[in-house]
């Protein structure tokens, strides 16, 4: 698989990366026989597991200032150092335990020396950071000594002060304090023990060094280097010539880099015999560990092109660095990264999200997940490829009738010939609350209507008035959050589903029994027409904004008509006797996501109110009477239950609906009566 000697990058910010080595093999392990008591002694080589890189970009120039942005969002990802803390912490949770160092590293313009110090003052200072949050007293105390060596003035001050909030004359121990508790995440709980010395030394030996510019992972070409050099030895006061050097700063900047290498579980070292000599020592030290042809290595400028660490591992002088960082993937001058764009800072229930991923460098191939939601593509298919994908979620709370704040957490993972890059985020979708009132159901009573012709029993066609009948209104009240209120309240629409449960049609004549069948539950409807599944599509209506009411009329009047004799050929039946009308139904008002339907029916609906209602109607008939006192009773009460909130036990029937009109009817001889 493309990048497998090089790692994983996990992570990327504006300001570094981080990322797993690739899996070494178990070390052999070498036994002899032996003639007494001896042992077999063995140590397992020092090997690095993971990475973790911060850049030039989160330093003041020339300096180990740690910069902050005053700026930034609270609410999104600061563009400062915190970003890459985040990206550490998420290594360190994925590694319990592992022990860490810190490599400082500087570029060539400069001498040994110089670049040592600041090197090291920049692993100390990304050190103290580190262990600010168990260890402040040390932490400051070593911010305060590198201020000290580099004479941080104003423009340091005034950057603390801005970024506390904290006054002019603030002592410099307080001012730094307060600035590493804002600056350090309160997650980031690093000991001296976390680290590969376990602050066995003083002076860090182990935990923390700098490198210098023994280690470049760029080296200009010589007409480069050439035309740097130049400028270096003309007028800085010449525009031109600042221009030029600013470029060759730029150019320079993936040499300026801290590193932190993490290491197998149980790894420890002796400060004593670390090769590597402290943050505060100069480059002799480091210079013994040189390869022999080190100061080649690290210096040889090649016509026409630059050279780069990562495309012959030969940029490196220090042959113990190069041993524990060769197979790293954060020691590129460009490693593979990829990073998450997301449509907008949340996303709306049942519309779908765009989610982009930018990887570099280019060519490589995306690989999605998700927790939590669904990803699709633009034509709502399912889809793990592509650089962009669609998330759509729809969770309703059917309990208490509203949209709850949902989380889906997206993976991509970017791979190209160079390794691979992955980049996580998460997507808020965001709450709806349905506000109902007036959901008082009217029940009111079924009649039995005499005509010359017969009789019906029913209540719209006594009175015009419906059975019953109810007229809740809905408000659909959006999060502050939603980045799109009128496209996500016109995705939704308020109506009614009904199913009836029950169902016993007969009627009686003299000497035949009528009686009506179907399946039972049915979905119940107004007409064919209705928008399924909905009871009727005159009733359902969109809301039309944020805050919108709408009204969601329901009713219904069942009915049963009859003749006053059997209808058929030559009445066999003769005349009516007796009719008997009993249904049952259940009833939910509900609001439906439009976009969510297109794919999933069933799963579109908000529950925001239930209630079952039911009817019964057994009536003697007496044909000698006048017509108008034929039927006893006259009239009978519909039965309404307690309106409940969300979806209740039972659940709808929403497949097609089995109309009235097409119930089926059957004949049956019965003794005279």
């Amino acid at each position: 698989m493309p990048g497998d000697n090089q790692g994983t990058i996990h992570g990327s910010s504006d300001g570094g990366v981080q990322g797993s080595h690739p899996a070494s093999s178990s070390p052999q392990l070498l036994v002899a026989p032996s003639t007494a008591g001896e042992f077999n002694n063995t140590r397992l080589p020092l090997i690095p597991i993971a990475c973790w890189r911060v850049d030039d970009i989160r330093f003041a120039f020339d300096s180990s200032f740690v910069a902050a942005d005053p700026s930034a969002d609270p609410a999104g990802t600061p563009n400062d150092i915190r970003a890459e803390l985040q990206n550490l912490i998420s290594l360190i949770q994925a590694h319990p335990g592992c022990p860490l160092s810190v490599f400082g590293h500087a570029d060539p313009v400069g001498t040994d020396e110089y670049n040592k110090y600041l090197s090291g003052r920049r692993a100390t200072a990304i050190y103290a950071i580190l262990i600010f949050n168990t260890d402040s007293g040390t932490a400051v105390n070593l911010w305060s000594s590198i201020a000290s060596k580099e004479n941080w003035g104003s423009q340091q001050r005034e950057m603390m002060q801005s970024f506390t909030g904290l006054p002019m004359g603030t002592q410099d121990s307080a001012l730094i304090q307060a600035y590493l508790r804002k600056l350090v995440p309160p997650a980031l709980k690093l000991s001296k023990a976390d680290f590969l010395a376990q602050g066995a030394n003083s002076a860090g030996k182990g935990d923390y060094q700098g490198c210098s510019e023994f280690n470049p992972l760029l080296i200009f070409s010589q007409e480069k280097q050439s035309n740097y050099d130049q400028a270096a030895q003309g007028d800085r006061t010449d525009p031109a010539i600042q221009a030029i050097l600013a470029q060759r700063n730029s150019d320079n900047a993936p040499n300026r880099r801290v590193l932190i290498l993490m290491f197998r579980k149980g790894s420890r070292v002796d400060p004593a015999k670390w090769p590597c000599p402290t943050a505060t020592d100069g480059p002799a030290g480091c210079k013994l560990r040189f390869w022999d042809n080190g100061e080649f290595r690290r210096s040889n400028h090649l016509s026409g092109q630059d050279r780069k660490f990562e495309d012959n591992k030969d940029t490196f002088a220090c042959r113990f660095y190069q041993r524990i960082s060769s197979s790293s993937p954060c020691e590129s001058t460009a490693p593979p990264t990829v990073k998450i764009i997301l449509e907008a800072a949340v996303a709306c229930p049942g519309h779908r999200f765009k989610i982009q991923a930018v990887g570099t460098p280019a060519s490589g191939d995306y690989q999605w997940s998700v927790t939590g939601a669904t990803l699709v593509d633009a034509n709502g298919r399912p889809a793990t490829k592509g650089d962009t994908v669609y998330l759509r979620n729809f969770t309703p709370d059917n309990v208490n009738g509203n949209i709850p704040e949902q989380h889906a957490t997206v993976t991509v993972n970017y791979v190209t010939a160079q390794g691979s890059a992955t980049d996580t985020k998460q997507v808020t979708i965001h709450k709806i609350d349905f506000v109902v009132t007036n959901d008082t159901v009217t029940g009111r009573r079924i009649y039995a209507m005499e005509t010359n012709d017969g009789v019906n029993l029913c209540s719209y066609q006594f009175n015009g008035t419906s059975e019953m009948s109810t007229d809740p209104t809905v408000q659909i009240n959006l999060d502050s959050s939603c980045p799109r209120k009128n496209d996500c309240a016109t995705n939704f629409q308020v109506g009614w589903l009904q199913t009836m449960l029950t169902n016993d049609r007969r009627i009686r004549f003299a000497r035949a029994l009528l009686t009506w069948s179907c399946p039972m539950p049915i979905r119940d409807v107004w007409d064919p027409d209705t928008q399924k599944p909905f009871y009727h599509a005159a009733f359902v209506l969109g809301f039309l904004s944020d805050g919108d009411t709408e009204t969601a009329h329901h009713e219904d009047s069942p009915w049963l008509p009859s003749d006053w004799r059997d209808p058929r050929a030559g009445s066999p039946g003769g005349a009516l006797r007796q009719i008997s009308f009993s249904n049952s139904f259940t009833a939910w008002l509900v609001v439906q996501c439009i976009e969510w339907a297109d794919f999933d029916v069933p799963g579109s609906f908000v529950y925001l109110r239930n209630f079952d209602w039911s009817m019964q109607f057994n009536v003697t008939v007496d044909t000698s009477q006048n017509v108008g006192s034929r039927c006893t009773p006259s009239s009978n009460a519909i039965q309404i239950g307690s309106v409940a909130v969300g979806k209740g036990s039972n659940s709808p029937n929403l497949a097609d609906p089995f109309f009235n009109t097409s119930q089926r009817s059957s004949y049956t001889a019965q003794p005279a009566i």
